[in-house]
């Protein structure tokens, strides 16, 4: 059975992983294999997993995980940025917090530039 894509979130932001509070429990993802894995997923799915990793943040046990997890979000902000830079502007101008969601302006700002009704 293949894997879902939310386990799979889940993996990558290391939610849900008993044994992470203690040091070196778990070796964290190579920062390159990470950067493809992310690079891979779609706008919504980036959304997604921003909105999970938070999640992961606040129940994060470690100085050391709390730091994977801050490198993962930079990752995602960035991927978000580079598929929609008028929307993830339009994100940024509203002065969201760590746990708010991007959807409403990465993936419904796209549909509207493209009907023509965009305010870039």
């Amino acid at each position: 059975m293949k894997e879902s894509w939310l386990r799979r979130v889940l993996k990558w932001t290391g939610a849900g992983r008993p044994g992470r509070s203690v040091p070196g429990a778990q070796p964290s993802l190579d920062r390159v294999d990470l950067h493809d894995k992310v690079h891979d997923l779609n706008s919504a799915q980036l959304c997604r997993a921003w909105r999970i990793s938070f999640l992961a943040v606040i129940s994060a046990r470690t100085a050391s995980e709390l730091e994977d997890l801050a490198e993962k979000r930079r990752m995602y902000l960035d991927e978000l940025e580079l598929q929609n830079p008028s929307g993830f502007r339009a994100w940024m101008e509203t002065s969201p917090a760590a746990s708010s969601d991007p959807e409403p302006y990465l993936l419904h700002h796209a549909k509207r530039e493209k009907r023509g009704h965009g305010s870039s």
